[in-house]
Formats: C-alpha cells, structure tokens, sequence
C-alpha cells in the first residue's frame, strides 16, 4: 500500500532533515526551503498535508512570506492540509493562520508524537472530503446524504465538511442554533465519524432537568 505524501517547508536544513526522519516511516516526504520549491512540489507530487514554517527567505525572521506561501498553497490546492509551524511565542500567528486556512498549528519546539497524531487527522479529514467530493461529482442522488442528514445546497455542504473536521479531534464541542435545525442530527454526526463511535451516544434534555439534579 502506498504511503501518503506529505510536504515539509522548512528553511532550516537541520530541522527538515530530523522531522523527515521522523515522519519517513509513515509518509513519502518531500522536503522544500521556500515558496517556489514548495509550489513546485504541490504541482509535481501532490501532497495531500504540508507542514509549514512562517518563518521563510527572504525574511525568515518575519511571518510574512510564510502568510503569502499559505495563501498561495491553498490557491493551488483548496482541499489541502496545512499545518502551520510558528515560534513559541507566535501562537496569534497561528491563530491567524487557520483562520486563513490552515487545518491546524504548532509552537515550536515541535513534539513529534503530537505532530503524528495531527497529521494523521488532518490525513483522514482530506479522505473524508475527496470522498465526499467524487460522491457529488458522480451523481449519485440530487439530495446528498451525509451521516442521516440530506441537502446539497452550498451552506448545508460547509456545515458537512464542519462535522468532519470536527470528528477527527478529541475534543468538546459546542453546537448552536435554534430549536429544531438540527443539532442533535449534527452531534450524532460527530459522534458516528469519531473515535468513539462504538461507545454509547446519550442524549440528556438539560432544559428539563433542575440545576441541582443535573
């Protein structure tokens, strides 16, 4: 079975070479040192996730080029993965960052493991999407239905890539909205794509419960 391929833009040659090291068992790496190797090697290799260090020639200590290396990633390749790499006490660059696009970001110095499992969310994520994707383009059914729940309008389709990006993170999560648009449909959703979705889904009405008892 063929590895997946991950890009890693990084302008220090040293921390290229040990995070190749460490990923090599589970990814075909590509390494690059700035936007246009890195543009080249999108085109070239198409790599489903990118690591990516803000700090790029020919201003490696400024975010600057590694915003316009994102922008420019995301332009080329809208369903890639990007995770951003930022200095310690930079994490509002990487803030900025996913809001811009990237799937996620890490404070340097980088943990490894933690990379990992990143990584490999971000990796399941883009398959859920291409799924999604060749499931619309072949024409399946006019109504898409996605996890018990049916629309192919624009919005409904944003709040599906939403559920799958959300299920692949170990974490609480908070859905809104006004009575009877669905949340619950949307928690199971998550639920049924997570890790735990061979434990019990349990759905509590706190609005009909007293303070004290819940």
């Amino acid at each position: 079975m063929d590895k997946p391929t991950l890009l890693i833009v990084e302008d220090d040659d040293e921390v290229r070479t040990q995070m190749k090291w460490a990923l090599m068992q589970e990814y075909d790496v590509f390494l690059a040192e700035d936007r246009q190797s890195a543009l080249q090697h999108l085109k070239q290799h198409k790599p489903a996730v990118v690591t990516l260090d803000l700090g790029l020639p020919p201003c490696p200590g400024e975010s600057r080029e590694g915003f316009s290396t994102l922008t420019d990633l995301l332009q080329s390749d809208p369903a890639l993965k990007v995770v951003v790499i930022t200095g310690q006490n930079e994490g509002n660059h990487g803030v900025q960052a996913v809001g811009q696009g990237a799937y996620d970001f890490f404070c340097k110095p980088v943990k490894i493991e933690e990379l990992k499992s990143v990584l490999a969310r971000a990796l399941n994520v883009y398959h859920l999407e291409r799924q999604h994707r060749e499931q619309l383009t072949s024409g399946i059914s006019e109504s898409f239905e996605f996890e018990g729940i049916v629309g192919n309008s624009p919005q409904i389709q944003r709040v599906f890539a939403t559920i799958r990006k959300t299920s692949a993170w170990d974490a609480s999560v908070l859905i809104v909205g006004e009575s009877g648009t669905g949340k619950e449909l949307v928690a199971r959703a998550i639920h049924r794509l997570s890790a735990r979705q061979n434990r019990p889904f349990i759905a509590i009405n706190c609005g009909a419960i007293p303070e004290t008892l819940l």
